[in-house]
């Protein structure tokens, strides 16, 4: 089952290069370039880069590229994280230059640190952390070759697809610099049953679990049994999604949580009705093209400002009924 979640997360990214082309078959080369320099390594930006370009002809696939390695850069300065946020390539690129101008402050870093990371072992020499965020994998993961740590998100979120958790061991005072910090993966199965540990030392390289204490390894089982399923393994195991939990998944910070929530089947008229309101247009466009998605809710969404979510309406046989 967890091929299967990850081969589904893996057509989900290659999706999004078949959708782009469909609806903008003259830029096909140069979505073949964006595809190409993609900062992201998951496609995220695509469909807003291959906007851009069909509404702006003084632009080249260069310059979005360009632009969006400046935004990766400094996307932790700008209080729109959402690409799709901005209407116009000039909308970025002035709050990417505004955001060059502006120094992150030691107390926003410690908070990003905080929420990301969660300390459940401290015996003087050696803290383990709860890793949850790509954020927290960046900075706890300084200093190694862990492919999760990079700033590239496909890792971490493959990786969270397929419900591994990680934990990382730091030792304070190492006596061998291969083990100054331990990357811990925790395999577990749809139902959170764990199906295994991987240890894997600073250099990326498999190692024996002999090499961690077993204190250390007794206070991870134990904070495993409390974590819950992440977000993206959720989504993709169709089956297991609740009414609830669709619903949290529709408010969360994320767009692609919130475009999966949208394609859904199980998704109710009141999930759609929160969706509608979403201020990022492929997130509309997802509902409208949801073959579970009401005439009523579809005809809301055939008013919408966004000409590609009208579009996906006049296609949806729900609508023509």
């Amino acid at each position: 089952m967890l091929l299967n979640e990850f081969i589904n997360l893996y057509l989900f990214f290659e999706g999004r290069i078949e959708d782009a082309k469909a609806k903008y078959p003259h830029l096909s080369s140069a979505i073949d370039e964006l595809t190409a320099s993609d900062p992201s390594s998951s496609q995220k930006y695509l469909m807003w880069s291959a906007k851009m370009l069909d509404q702006d002809s003084s632009i080249d696939a260069e310059d979005v590229s360009s632009l969006l390695r400046d935004f990766q850069k400094q996307v932790g300065k700008i209080k729109e994280k959402d690409i799709n946020f901005f209407k116009t390539f000039n909308d970025l690129k002035n709050a990417v230059e505004k955001a060059k101008e502006t120094k992150t402050g030691q107390e926003k870093r410690k908070l990003e640190k905080a929420e990301g990371a969660d300390s459940i072992y401290d015996d003087g020499r050696f803290v383990v952390f709860h890793i949850k965020t790509l954020e927290a994998t960046c900075h706890y993961g300084a200093g190694t070759k862990w492919c999760i740590s990079s700033r590239d998100e496909s890792h971490f979120k493959n990786y969270s697809s397929k419900n591994v958790i990680f934990y990382f061991v730091i030792d304070r005072n190492p006596e061998n610099e291969n083990l100054k910090k331990i990357a811990v993966a925790v395999k577990r199965d749809k139902s959170n049953k764990i199906l295994g540990f991987e240890f894997y030392d600073a250099e990326d390289d498999l190692i024996s679990s002999d090499k961690v204490l077993s204190e250390i390894k007794n206070a991870i089982k134990s904070h495993v049994s409390r974590v819950p399923k992440n977000s993206l393994a959720k989504l993709l195991s169709i089956e297991n999604v609740s009414k609830e939990e669709l619903l949290k998944f529709a408010k969360d910070e994320d767009v692609d949580i919130r475009v999966l929530a949208a394609q859904n089947p199980n998704a109710s008229k009141e999930i759609f009705e929160i969706l509608i309101k979403d201020k990022n247009w492929i997130v509309r466009e997802a509902i409208a093209k949801n073959l579970k998605t009401p005439k009523e809710i579809l005809e809301i969404l055939a008013k919408d400002e966004d000409s590609d979510v009208q579009k996906a309406v006049a296609k949806n046989p729900n609508y023509k009924k």
